[in-house]
């Protein structure tokens, strides 16, 4: 995933259209480069979906760099899909308990946003 389209390395794209292996079409999010880093250092460990304190660590540098890339907005399904989308590409087993994690961490992610907005950070 890339953050910048074919037709101009100063395009913006914020999410794409993707086939998922059901068959149907699923929206995921482009990040820039760091962002993607960010989201996979975040991800990559088995223990992604724990409240341990470097994870947890991991998922705010994520949120952190997600907002000095590409602002205070956030389309929450969508981040949700893209996070679910990464976690499975990893092998990751994605239940019901890993999607009620995500979503309070989209949640998370949004409040966090919304604090560094009107704080001006």
């Amino acid at each position: 995933m890339t953050a910048y389209n074919s037709t101009s390395a100063l395009a913006w794209t914020p999410y794409a259209k993707v086939q998922v292996c059901t068959g149907e079409s699923q929206s995921i999010m482009l990040f820039s480069l760091l962002t993607e880093r960010a989201l996979n250092h975040w991800i990559s460990p088995s223990t992604w979906d724990s409240s341990h304190h470097a994870d947890a660590a991991k998922f705010y540098q994520f949120v952190s760099r997600y907002q000095k890339d590409h602002g205070f907005s956030m389309d929450e399904g969508v981040m949700r899909d893209t996070i679910k989308q990464v976690v499975m590409a990893k092998g990751h087993a994605f239940g019901q308990p890993q999607a009620d994690f995500v979503h309070k961490c989209v949640t998370l992610a949004r409040n966090v946003l919304d604090f560094l907005s009107a704080t001006g950070r």
